[in-house]
């Protein structure tokens, strides 16, 4: 295990009815007080890690320890260090936050002064004491995800888990999310995993990202790391005319270089003065840097967008041919 780490996951295996194998291989460590962010389209396996960690479903093989305990035979003393926001709603809409609130600390065993108190704070701390008797069906999209982690705080817990917290959002509730995230992790020091198919949101976020793609984890690094791993920028360069031709290693198709580059500002003269000589009159240039977008395309020769639900369905359709023939 690494030094200081709280979570340690080795050679994780988690396989369905079917043969469908959702994770498949998976290991990594979270450090203490970081902000550890699994990020991949919808389908890569993401939820079904974050289910495993948080012991609502058992693995196939591997093994998962939080806190120096082990899954699955140390699971009720692991339920007491974590807390855990699912993808779905959880709350109950026709309680109103406090009662929601009320019943997360009862299930938790908390009574009395102590219960008010913890209450109070994560009601503070998220923003919403101001809407403690309302009932959270008239809550916005954003107050309901705060609420609910609220309801995970409320055991102090020492590892947070997030799962897809934004989805649904729109930008002004997600924003507002992640200033509650980052404003918790450096005031509490609370260890935070997430889930998310936003890469944006990993970037703003977390300190150590894991790609998933089709149940593995293809990279992992810091943001900048993993940004390292691809060429820094891209030069745009559109030209007035719109002629395709090849200048000094620069394809023009349709008027338009599209150039990668490690030093664009050592570079980006020297093609521009390249492109005058040749008599190559510049409409406009952009440069743009290097995205966590741009990792996740060049491990998985696809976009954050695609989801893996069809290489599941490939693979299930040729389990089943191979059954019949």
């Amino acid at each position: 295990m690494v030094e200081d780490s709280v979570l340690s996951v080795k050679n994780l295996v988690k396989t369905y009815k079917g043969g469908v194998r959702a994770v498949n291989d998976v290991s990594f460590e979270v450090r203490r007080n970081e902000v550890f962010g699994i990020v991949g389209p919808n389908g890569a396996g993401k939820s079904t890690v974050m289910k495993i960690l948080v012991t609502l479903i058992a693995p196939t093989a591997g093994r998962v320890s939080i806190s120096g305990l082990e899954r699955p035979g140390e699971d009720p003393g692991i339920r007491k260090l974590i807390g855990y926001v699912p993808q779905d709603i959880s709350s109950d809409g026709s309680l109103t936050g406090l009662e929601n609130l009320v019943l997360s600390a009862r299930l938790h065993g908390l009574r009395g002064r102590e219960m008010d108190d913890r209450i109070d704070r994560v009601l503070e701390r998220m923003d919403l004491k101001r809407a403690e008797d309302r009932l959270t069906s008239t809550y916005s999209g954003g107050m309901v995800r705060k609420l609910e982690i609220a309801q995970a705080l409320i055991n102090t817990p020492k590892i947070l888990f997030l799962d897809e917290p934004t989805v649904g959002l729109d930008p002004a509730a997600r924003d507002a999310i992640w200033k509650q995230i980052m404003s918790l992790q450096k005031s509490s020091g609370t260890t935070i995993i997430i889930t998310t198919h936003y890469m944006e949101e990993v970037e703003a976020l977390c300190d150590t990202v894991a790609i998933m793609n089709r149940g593995r984890i293809v990279a992992m690094g810091t943001p900048e790391r993993l940004k390292g791993m691809t060429s820094k920028a891209k030069i745009v360069i559109e030209l007035k005319s719109g002629k395709s031709a090849r200048v000094a290693g620069m394809r023009i198709n349709g008027g338009v270089a599209r150039i990668e580059s490690d030093h664009p500002d050592v570079d980006l003269p020297r093609y521009l003065s390249l492109l005058y000589a040749k008599g190559l009159a510049v409409r406009s240039v952009s440069v743009k840097e290097a995205t966590l977008d741009d990792v996740f395309l060049k491990f998985t020769g696809r976009t954050i967008g695609e989801t893996d639900h069809g290489w599941r369905s490939a693979k299930k359709t040729r389990n089943t041919m191979r059954r019949l023939g």
